[in-house]
This record gives C-alpha cells, sequence and structure tokens, in this order.
C-alpha cells in the first residue's frame, strides 16, 4: 500500500505557527479569582468558579507536556462529572491565564497549556532592551558525514592549508540556504532583533563583511566586548565582527545540516621538520583544487576532521601525488595507517617494488558491511502523556495500525533526514554487495523519495521491506537497494505499530476498508490503554469534528470478538447452512457453521504459517514439556501449513499424534513440528474450536473408504449445502442437504438418498435421487 503522506510535509496536516489568545490582565492575586469584568467576556458558567472543577482542569492540562486539546478536555470532563461543558466554556477559559494558556494551532481548535509564569518587570533604570529575545545557547546544528570509503563529487568552500581546507557537496543546498536566510532577514522585522551577551560555541546568522549578506555562525571567541570572531559554518572561513552584525538564528533555519567539512589531505606531510606548510605550497594546493569540480573519499574521521583523499574530475589528477610530484609534499611517515588513494606499491630509484600494507580502502566492504549489521536506532520513544497527536499512515489490520506522532519536533528531524538522503543518493552510486537477510536496514527510493526501510523477509530474489518511517510494506531487488550510510541510522523508526484496544486481531479487508475510509492519512488523536513489547494498544479518537468519534466503537460494531465465534447448531428441526471440513473413516462428520467464524479461521491459519515460515523460532515458542491435551501449533505434513492442534498422545519414535481442532483430522508429527502459542497470534487460544463433529442421520456407519468420501465431496461441490438438524444428542444428529441446479432450477436432495442408493456404492449408473 503506499504511503499517501510520503510527498506530504512531515508535519502532516499543516499547522499555523501557534499564536496565543490575547488574554485580559489579572485582575487579582493568583489561584481562584472572581470573573474579569470585561466588556467582551461572555457570562460566567459557573464551571470556572467552582474550586473541584478548577483543580482538576488544572491538573488535566499539566499532565499532558504538549498541550491538551480542548475537545479532549470536554471529553474528559463528561467522563468525569457525569455533565457537559457549557458551550461558552472555552470562551471564558480565555480570560483566565491563571488557570490556563489558550493556543489555537487551526482556525476553531484550541489547545490548552499551563499556564505562562509571570515575569517580573525590568527596572526602570535597566539597560536590558525589551525587543530582546532568548537566544538558546544549545542549538546543534545537524552535520552528516559523507560514508567511509564512498566517493562523493565536492568543491572546495575555503581553504587555510592541505590539513585544514573546507569541502561542499556538489549540490545547490548551499546555495539555497543562503538566498533563503538572505531573504528572510532583509526583512525590518529581523534587522533590529537585539542580541544578548554572547559565548563561544553560540549559533546566530551574521553578517558577512564582504557582500554584507547573513549566513549561519558560530562564535569561536569573544575578542572585547564590541567584537567577535566567528566561523561561517557553511563555508569554513573565519572573521572577526562586531557584534551588532549578529542575529537570532530562527527556528527554520536550525534543522539544516551544516554544508563545510572540515578535511585535511590524506597520506601527505610538509616537506621541512616543523611540519607547517609553506606559501608555495599553499598556492600550489589552492592552485590543483580551486574552483575545480573534485572527486573526494574519505578514509578516516578523527575529532570530525575528515581524512580525505582528492582527485580532479577533469583531469583524473591525484591531488595528494601533484603536490609530492611538486615537491611540495611527501609522503605520511605512517604509511600502514595513511596510505596514499592512488597507487598501492611504492618503487624505489632502483625499480624495486617496496610492498606496504593493503590500503585501508581495501577493508572499506568489510567495514560497511559490520554497519549493515549494526543496532538499530529502535521506534521513537513516546511521550509519558496519556493522549498522544497522530498521523494515520497505514492500516492493514486492527493489530496492524501505523502511527507517527505529529508535531515539530518530529517532522523537522525527519524532513532533515529526508532531504540529506536526496542529496546523498543523488551521487552515491554504491550498490549492496552483501545478501540482504532479515532486519537489515537499507536505503529505498520510493515515488521520487528515498526512504529507510527494513528488511522483512527474503525468498530468493524478491526481498520484502517495510517503510520505517511510513508503515508500509513492498517488495524489491537487491539492485534496487543501497547502503544505509551510519548518519542516516542516528534517528528512531518514526512509525510505531498499534493495536485498537478491545477489538479481536483481524485483517478482514472489510474491516481494513472501513479504517482506511474512517481515518486513514489523517491527524486523530491516540489514547494509550497499555503497552506489549513494541506493541501498544489504543483507543484512536477521530477529532476533526466535535462528533469526537471513537473508532474503536465505530468497527466493534463490525468484528464480532473471537468468544461469539463458536460453532453453534439450531434447534431441532431447523437447518442451517454448512461445510464440510473432514469425514472420518467411522463416519463422523465434522462441519463449519459459523461464516464469520471461518473467515476468522482463515486469517489465523495463515498468520500462523507467516510467522514461522518468515522466522526462525523463538527459545520460547519451542513446547518444552509435552503433555496430553495441551493446545499448540502443529505443522501440517501434508500441505507444510500451520494449523492449531491438540496433542492426544506419544509414540516411541519422538513422535506426537495431534488432532486439528479446527477440521477434525488427526496425524502424527514430529515434536520439532510443534510451537507454542505466541502473543502474535492471539487468537490460537482465544478462537473457539471451528469443527463441530456430527452424525449423519440414517447412513452407513462402516466402509467409509477414501473412494466414497471422496465421492461425497464431489457431490457436496455440486451445489450449496445445509444440515437439518434432528436431534440434539452429543454428538448431534443431523441430515445433509445439497442444493444444485438441474434443467435450469434449483433442486434440493439429501445426501443420505445418494448414501443409501446402490449407484453411490458403484453399483449402477449414475442418476439423481429423490427430491428433499
Amino acid at each position: 500500500m503506499t504511503d499517501i503522506t510520503r510527498h506530504q510535509s512531515w508535519q502532516s496536516t499543516p499547522l499555523p505557527s501557534y499564536k496565543s489568545t490575547p488574554l485580559a490582565p489579572s485582575l487579582a492575586p493568583s489561584g481562584l479569582r472572581a470573573a474579569v469584568t470585561s466588556p467582551e467576556q461572555p457570562a460566567a458558567s459557573g464551571v470556572l468558579e467552582d474550586v473541584a472543577s478548577v483543580k482538576w482542569i488544572k491538573a488535566e492540562i499539566l499532565k499532558s507536556k504538549s498541550g491538551l486539546w480542548a475537545i479532549r478536555l470536554e471529553h474528559l470532563y463528561k467522563k468525569k462529572f457525569k455533565k457537559v461543558l457549557p458551550t461558552s466554556f472555552m470562551q471564558e477559559l480565555k480570560f483566565r491565564p491563571d488557570i490556563a494558556t489558550v493556543d489555537e494551532p487551526i482556525a476553531g481548535r484550541y489547545l490548552l497549556f499551563a499556564p505562562r509564569k509571570q515575569q517580573p518587570p525590568p527596572a526602570k533604570n535597566s539597560q536590558q532592551d525589551q525587543t530582546q529575545v532568548n537566544v538558546n545557547p544549545d542549538i546543534a546544528l545537524p552535520c552528516f558525514f559523507p560514508e567511509i570509503g564512498q566517493p562523493v563529487i565536492v568543491y572546495i568552500s575555503h581553504t587555510e592549508n592541505p590539513s585544514c581546507f573546507y569541502v561542499s557537496r556538489a549540490d545547490a543546498i548551499s546555495e539555497m540556504l543562503s538566498e533563503e536566510i538572505l531573504k528572510h532577514y532583509k526583512s525590518t522585522h529581523h534587522n533590529s532583533d537585539a542580541i544578548p551577551s554572547v559565548s563561544p560555541g553560540q549559533i546566530f546568522c551574521a553578517k558577512f563583511t564582504e557582500d554584507d549578506n547573513f549566513y549561519r555562525a558560530r562564535v569561536l571567541e569573544v575578542v572585547d566586548h564590541k567584537n567577535i570572531k566567528v566561523q561561517y559554518v557553511d563555508f569554513g572561513n573565519k572573521e572577526v565582527i562586531p557584534v551588532d552584525r549578529l542575529r537570532v538564528l530562527i527556528s527554520e533555519f536550525q534543522t539544516q545540516p551544516i554544508q563545510a567539512f572540515e578535511c585535511c589531505l590524506d597520506g601527505v606531510d610538509p616537506t621541512n621538520e616543523a611540519q607547517e606548510w609553506s606559501k608555495a605550497a599553499v598556492f600550489k594546493f589552492d592552485d590543483l583544487t580551486s574552483e575545480k569540480e573534485l572527486r573526494m573519499t574519505v578514509h578516516d574521521v578523527d575529532d570530525k576532521v575528515l581524512s580525505v583523499s582528492l582527485v580532479d574530475v577533469s583531469s583524473q589528477l591525484d591531488i595528494a601525488e601533484e603536490m609530492k610530484k611538486a615537491g611540495l609534499a611527501i609522503s605520511s611517515k605512517n604509511l600502514e595507517s595513511t596510505p596514499s588513494s592512488s597507487s598501492s606499491s611504492l618503487s624505489s630509484s632502483s625499480g624495486t617494488a617496496l610492498w606496504r600494507s593493503p590500503p585501508r580502502t581495501e577493508n572499506v566492504a568489510a567495514s560497511r558491511s559490520r554497519r549493515l549489521k549494526s543496532k538499530s536506532p529502535g521506534i521513537v520513544e513516546l511521550p509519558d502523556d496519556e493522549f498522544l497527536d497522530v498521523l494515520v499512515c497505514n492500516i492493514t489490520g486492527t493489530y496492524n495500525v501505523y502511527l507517527r506522532l505529529v508535531g515539530e519536533e518530529y517532522s523537522t528531524k525527519l524532513e532533515g533526514v529526508q532531504d540529506s538522503m536526496t542529496c546523498y543518493y543523488s551521487d552515491s552510486k554504491e550498490a549492496v554487495t552483501t545478501e540482504p537477510v532479515v532486519d537489515d536496514l537499507f536505503a529505498l527510493i520510493s515515488e521520487d523519495v528515498w526512504c529507510r526501510v527494513k528488511v522483512t523477509g527474503v525468498n530468493g530474489e524478491k526481498i520484502k521491506v517495510f517503510f520505517v518511517d511510513h508503515g508500509d510494506e513492498t517488495e524489491t531487488s537487491k539492485a534496487e537497494l543501497r547502503p544505509l550510510a551510519s548518519q542516516f541510522r542516528q534517528l528512531p523508526f518514526q512509525v510505531f505499530q498499534c493495536a485498537l484496544n478491545g477489538l479481536p486481531k483481524t485483517k478482514n479487508p472489510d474491516v481494513v476498508d472501513k479504517l482506511e475510509k474512517l481515518i486513514m492519512g489523517e491527524v486523530a488523536v491516540a489514547e494509550i490503554v497499555k503497552k506489549t513489547g513494541d506493541l501498544v494498544f489504543i483507543e484512536l479518537l477521530d477529532t476533526r469534528t466535535d462528533a469526537n468519534i471513537v473508532v474503536n466503537a465505530v468497527i466493534r460494531k463490525l468484528v464480532m470478538p473471537d468468544e461469539e465465534l463458536k460453532p453453534v447448531l439450531p434447534k431441532v428441526g431447523r437447518t442451517t447452512d454448512v461445510d464440510i471440513a473432514y469425514i472420518s473413516p467411522t463416519g463422523s462428520v465434522f462441519l463449519h457453521v459459523s461464516a464469520a467464524g471461518s473467515k476468522r479461521l482463515e486469517e489465523l491459519n495463515r498468520g500462523l504459517t507467516e510467522h514461522y515460515m518468515s522466522k526462525r523460532s523463538k527459545a520460547n515458542e519451542f513446547i518444552s514439556k509435552l503433555t496430553a491435551g495441551k493446545v499448540c501449533c502443529a505443522k501440517c505434513e501434508d500441505d507444510g501449513n500451520w494449523y492449531r492442534a491438540k496433542i492426544l498422545s506419544f509414540t516411541d519414535r519422538n513422535g506426537v499424534e495431534v488432532l486439528y481442532v479446527d477440521y477434525g483430522n488427526t496425524e502424527i508429527v514430529p515434536v520439532t513440528n510443534l510451537r507454542e502459542p505466541t502473543q502474535e497470534n492471539a487468537h490460537v487460544l482465544s478462537l473457539p474450536f471451528q469443527a463441530l463433529e456430527c452424525q449423519l442421520y440414517d447412513v452407513p456407519k462402516d466402509g467409509w473408504s477414501d473412494d466414497i468420501i471422496d465421492r461425497i465431496f464431489e457431490i457436496v461441490e455440486q451445489g450449496s449445502l445445509a444440515a437439518e438438524v434432528l436431534s440434539d444428542g452429543d454428538p448431534p444428529l443431523i441430515s445433509l442437504l445439497v442444493t444444485v441446479e438441474s434443467e435450469g432450477e434449483q433442486v434440493t436432495y439429501r445426501l443420505a438418498s445418494f448414501l443409501n442408493r446402490r449407484i453411490f456404492w458403484g453399483d449402477a449408473g449414475g442418476c439423481y435421487p429423490p427430491k428433499y
């Protein structure tokens, strides 16, 4: 199923910036007070004058760290006080900043927060500018290094010497980012932002002296009370500027990764003993690299400095080799740790080959393979709140509802990874060299978007993968996958799996279709009921309207609980549609009576087979103690599929006789073909056994050969089958009725009529028995 959110903004439904609703000034001491007397304030409803109500409302708001939707508060209030909040409540609450801060992120939809703390007014003689804004000293711009051993195309953005220069990828991101920053900070409003005291390490926007444009910058040093030294993080160059050329870096520009990487040229050292680069060497390096397209390969990363080799794409000249040929650099003394990137041997003047250790790039494949198997970042950690704002990404069943948290904190991080992957894989053509196995992580392009995927199954050349940030699955091939670089393994998987609380586990197409029409691709509220491992049980609330629809309740009407699917025959003298599951050699007939039960059984059998055949069984799934009467899962010898079974007896050769409880037949299987029921297949124990044993009325009680049983099934398959209950004993006594088409009409016959006629036993030509 295609994830309809993949091309949307990562915040799913675009939300305008939170804007606080204007609040009246406090006219009384903190705590409960009389209503504000204002011409615009609505008449008091009494709710906010009740001490118990106010205390409870404050407590509920405090529980929700990310804010409590007003419509959710209305639901909780009704549940708590057994009455509905007055329609004027929200308008009253806007005038009570001592109780709540009211925000309106979506027109007509209110989000409630704890009261804002009152800040003392500045002293009259304070020199602090009241237009100042708080600067977060902990801003950490993301930085995604190129993959070790993977060639990328770059340009030199700033050079100090061959051991300290900065590169940027050969894409338009830096240019676009600079244009957006310039456009934003040219506005009068942001030019007037005042900056409080600064300290090394803080991130701002700074006005570059040469062109008077704004760029992202990190404070390196406070020179004096008027000047600071900064480094432009997307280019690498540094300068001293006045403090008044700084501007606050708004959140919009805090998520884009740093565009410039500090590098040193791998495998070379200065020629002098002081290990300092000469002016001639710096000039030569600049001449070889300036304004040229270079192919860079990272060999090592040490304290965020990349040790790299560079090759001129146009001339194919190796920069390190050219520096050595010019006599301006020598090979590094530690050749084993920093081999040259262009050759595997050195030749002496006599022509004798001086072999050295293999270059590090020969071990890159093994290193990359180990990284592929490295521990995954895991699933996103859910907040402690009872109610979460979520985007419904995908639905494949009542236990397979895939959600993603909604909010700037989550959307911007995922958007940053997506943008970085798009840039990275537009350059990278690296193929997957190892054979994918279950749980491996890769990158895969889907609908022009590069996504993170996890392998869930491998069948020959077909590889099934799960989109860990979107919730859908697809089949692909090894050729379509790309190694997932380490920098894209840091962000936890953004999708988490949920089960609709109070509903049986089902993937019934009608149920899934109803769920998709109700809530697929929409922002909703998930009420956390309980957590079992990685599975979260929820009540899903559609809060788009005042109706506040509980999705679980809607679906509950469509899905019968397992306990209600017990096969039951009607009263004596009545008939019901049935299917024959099995006929024993002694003439017992095992029937499937409930159509809904049969559908649930099909899902259960399919789930068991998929579970046990798609992955290795865990230790706790093997049966440690075999006992007669134990219900388990067994692999059928005939078709290789898994079914529910009950242990009947044991053989001398490590075999076990089992009864397939949903069909009635028995089989001897090896102990190794038995498994304990698991939480993933909860229906094993909750769904009543679907095979109902009955006895046929007025038919032979012996002589039931395989050939006769096959003939019965042939007759039944010609039309529909019903059972007439003649006795409710144990087992019940029934007569089977077969309805077939004869000469253009639907005609019903008793199966016993076939069984008692000599023609059935092969003694005469065929004709239909008397009608029922």
